[in-house]
């Protein structure tokens, strides 16, 4: 107990020294040849009671650490010394530990058969009339609390040694050595310092406390850092990711612009000729040969007077001049000399842009234009020429687009909104994917596999040459919507 002072002790007649009144006496048969020494008692049954006190057992069990043993077997007996001395005796055990002088006092009341047995490894102590086998110590002490008055303690003390010997020649003295006992408890791990020489969690946590927490937290920071650490790598990822997937996507736009140019350089080079002599030139020829052929099937047969012939070759004469205009065209581009822009009513654009395509040979889509029974003209600023190779080729597309349409038909019309005048060709062709609508809107690539990608370029490149724009959408018969808007022009 922390605190407690002793005031007296325990001694009588037979412990006459208050330092040596607490211990044990090891007793075995006589015959027991084996059993000689502590060392023998390793691996052996030893009997003891525990209603004996603790000083006897603190003793034995001291000597037993002290030597080494730790493998002694023990058995709790009832607190009889004679009756315990019979089953040693009997070989019910290998030894019976008593306390000191109890074998005395007992022997003095009754008869003990004693001449059996042999105390093991004896022990001779000063002030002491009864056999001894451990170390002794002080026994029963009285102490006084911190609570207790000190003129209580030095009363109670004064009383207790002032006292004489009881009906068993006990008295109260004075002990002034407790080493032996300090000893003991120290080898039993019982005095107050045994929880300093053994290690628990409990003595590191209080130890080690701060250093714990200390840890603790640099393990919650660096699981803090960890996830910190873990988000930003994440996030940096998924930024490399977006950056990578915008990067293609510019290197993709770049390759549909590089594309464009590639188209527009082309068309550049070309001089646009090609989709001027196909829309053009094949019109002009082909009828000069019908007339061509007309005039010579006259003259086979012998019917054909000078009037005809002269009708006829003043038409294929027109049809020559139609053809050169052309050529000049081509040839005014290809010098570099540009677009004749004037002003020009857009109606009558449109209708001789549809009158061409519907002589120029048989046609399955029907066309239907809202602008014939329109009275107002729409006033553009534009070359003619330019806006009817656009129209018909636009026209020629949808038609085209239509090959599979049982009833196919093409819808023309034109209106403005005051600022604006605007050409819109719907066709009922089937619907274009995804892919298929974006090579038109972006790219401007055509969508047929035998075309030379120039038409939808040259028609672009055109209508922006005259100040206007072009816009593809899907139409809601299920074709494509071309509308044409250019800036209207007041007379």
């Amino acid at each position: 107990m922390i605190g407690v002072r002793d005031i007296a002790t325990l001694a009588s007649e037979d412990l006459s020294n208050p330092n040596k009144t607490a211990g044990a006496a090891v007793f075995v048969q006589l015959e027991r040849a084996d059993l000689n020494d502590w060392q023998d008692l390793s691996n052996k049954k030893v009997a003891y009671s525990s209603e004996w006190g603790l000083d006897g057992n603190t003793a034995f069990r001291a000597e037993l650490v002290q030597h080494g043993i730790l493998n002694v077997k023990f058995e709790n007996i009832k607190p009889h010394a004679s009756d315990a001395i019979r089953r040693l005796l009997e070989g019910k055990f290998d030894a019976l530990v008593l306390p000191v002088c109890l074998l005395e006092k007992t022997a003095a009341k009754q008869f003990l058969m004693t001449d059996s047995m042999r105390v093991l490894s004896p022990r001779s102590t000063e002030g002491t009339a009864c056999v001894v086998s451990t170390k002794l110590f002080p026994g029963i002490v009285a102490v006084a609390s911190p609570s207790l008055t000190p003129a209580l303690s030095r009363s109670i003390a004064s009383a207790l040694l002032s006292a004489g010997p009881d009906s068993s020649k006990r008295f109260w003295t004075e002990a002034t050595d407790f080493s032996e006992l300090d000893s003991a408890l120290r080898l039993l791990d019982l005095d107050a310092y045994a929880d300093l020489r053994k290690w628990s969690l409990r003595r590191l946590w209080t130890e080690y406390k701060p250093w714990f927490l200390f840890a603790l937290m640099g393990l919650i920071a660096l699981g803090l850092h960890s996830v910190v650490l873990s988000r930003l790598v994440n996030r940096r990822t998924a930024e490399l990711a977006d950056a990578l997937c915008r990067e293609r996507l510019f290197e993709q736009q770049v390759q549909v612009a590089a594309r464009r140019i590639s188209k527009m350089e082309r068309i550049g080079l070309l001089g646009q000729v090609t989709t001027l002599f196909a829309h053009e030139v094949r019109q002009p020829l082909s009828v000069i040969a019908v007339y061509a052929y007309g005039l010579r099937r006259q003259i086979e047969k012998g019917r054909s007077t000078e009037g005809e012939l002269i009708d006829g070759l003043k038409k294929i004469e027109a049809q020559n001049a139609l053809a050169d205009s052309i050529v000049k065209k081509v040839r005014n581009w290809l010098r570099q000399k540009g677009s004749k822009r004037e002003l020009v009513n857009l109606l009558d654009v449109i209708q001789r842009s549809c009158a061409t395509f519907l002589s120029s040979g048989k046609r399955r889509a029907d066309l239907q234009f809202n602008g014939n029974s329109r009275q107002e003209p729409i006033y553009v600023y534009a070359d003619s020429l330019d806006l009817e190779l656009v129209l018909l080729n636009l026209l020629r597309n949808a038609e085209e687009a239509q090959t599979t349409v049982l009833a196919p038909f093409i819808h023309l019309d034109v209106f403005s909104d005051g600022k604006e005048a605007y050409v819109r060709i719907v066709d009922n062709g089937p619907p274009l994917d995804e892919s298929s609508f974006k090579r038109i809107t972006a790219a401007m690539e055509t969508t047929k596999p035998e075309g030379l990608g120039l038409g939808l370029s040259l028609v672009n490149s055109i209508i922006e040459a005259q100040g206007g724009r072009i816009k593809f959408t899907q139409s809601e018969v299920g074709g494509l919507s071309v509308t044409l808007s250019l800036p209207l022009v007041q007379p």
